[in-house]
C-alpha cells in the first residue's frame, strides 16, 4: 500500500503526480514543483476526508519522498537530512490549509534551491539550464538550435558540451529522455501505443516503436505486456544523468 494511502474514503489520489514532482525535485525545478504541489494539495484538502492531522501525517510523508529525491538530485545529504528534520519540528504549528501550503512551498524552494546549486556545480551553469530546458520541453519538437538560444548559448558550443560531459550527442539525450518518459506511461496507464508517442515528443508511434527497441531493446507492446519489465535480467538501467545509459542515437531530429 502506498504510504498516502489508507482506508479512509477521499478521492483518488494520482501516484503518477507525486512521481512527477519527485522528477521535478530531482531537477531543481522549482516552477513545475510549485505546479504539481499545488494539484496534489488540492486533492488533500478537498477530499471528503480532511484533518489537520490527516493532512500533516500525509505532508510528512511526502516531504520523506521528496527529500531522498534531493538527494538522487545531487544535493548534500547533511543539509537535506537538516532540513528534513527542520519540517518534522515545523509542521505542528500550521493547522489552517494557507498555513500548510506555505510550509511545504518553502519546503520545496529549499530541496530545488539545493538540487539547482548542485546540478550546476556538476555539469556548468550552461548545460545545466539546457537539461533542464530540455527535460520541461521534451514533449514537444525542440531542436539543438531552439535549446542553445533558450539558455544563450551557440549551439554548436552547446553539442560540444553534450559530447564531453555527458559523452552523448543532443539527440541521443533527448531520444533516452523520451524513452524514459514514455516507460512510466506503458505501466501506469492504458493510452494507446499513438497517444504516448506523441505525448513524450516522438512525431510518429513507428519512429516511437524503433527508437524505443533500439534502446531497451523491447518494444513498447511488450515492454507493457510484460509489466514493465525487459527480456533479459541482464538489461541495466543507470541513473546516471537521470537517463538509460544504453545506445540510442538517431539520425531523426528532435
Amino acid at each position: 500500500q502506498h504510504p498516502l494511502e489508507d482506508n479512509a474514503p477521499e478521492r483518488y489520489y494520482p501516484i503518477e503526480k507525486e512521481q512527477q514532482l519527485q522528477d521535478a525535485i530531482k531537477w531543481g525545478d522549482h516552477k513545475e514543483a510549485q505546479r504539481i504541489m499545488q494539484e496534489l494539495l488540492g486533492l488533500l484538502f478537498l477530499g471528503d476526508a480532511f484533518t489537520t492531522e490527516r493532512t500533516n501525517f500525509r505532508m510528512l510523508e511526502l516531504v520523506s519522498l521528496l527529500s531522498r529525491a534531493a538527494i538522487q538530485g545531487g544535493a548534500p545529504v547533511g543539509e537535506v537530512m537538516e532540513a528534513s528534520a527542520r519540517n518534522q519540528r515545523e509542521i505542528g504549528r500550521y493547522s489552517s490549509i494557507e498555513g500548510i501550503s506555505l510550509w511545504f512551498s518553502r519546503i520545496l524552494r529549499t530541496y530545488t534551491d539545493l538540487v539547482y546549486a548542485a546540478k550546476d556545480a556538476e555539469y556548468g551553469v550552461g548545460l545545466s539550464r539546457a537539461l533542464r530546458y530540455i527535460r520541461t520541453h521534451h514533449g514537444q519538437r525542440i531542436t539543438l538550435g531552439q535549446t542553445a538560444a533558450a539558455v544563450s548559448l551557440s549551439a554548436p558550443y552547446l553539442s560540444r558540451l553534450f559530447n564531453e560531459r555527458l559523452h552523448v550527442s543532443f539527440t541521443t539525450y533527448i531520444n533516452r529522455l523520451r524513452v524514459e518518459r514514455s516507460e512510466r506511461l506503458l505501466v501506469q496507464t492504458r493510452l494507446p501505443l499513438v497517444e504516448i508517442a506523441g505525448l513524450v515528443g516522438f512525431e510518429d508511434q513507428s519512429y516511437f516503436s524503433k527508437v524505443f527497441k533500439r534502446i531497451t531493446g523491447t518494444t513498447p507492446g511488450q515492454y507493457r505486456n510484460r509489466g514493465g519489465r525487459f527480456p533479459s535480467d541482464t538489461h541495466e538501467i543507470h541513473e546516471t544523468h537521470g537517463i538509460h545509459n544504453a545506445s540510442g542515437d538517431a539520425s531523426q531530429k528532435p
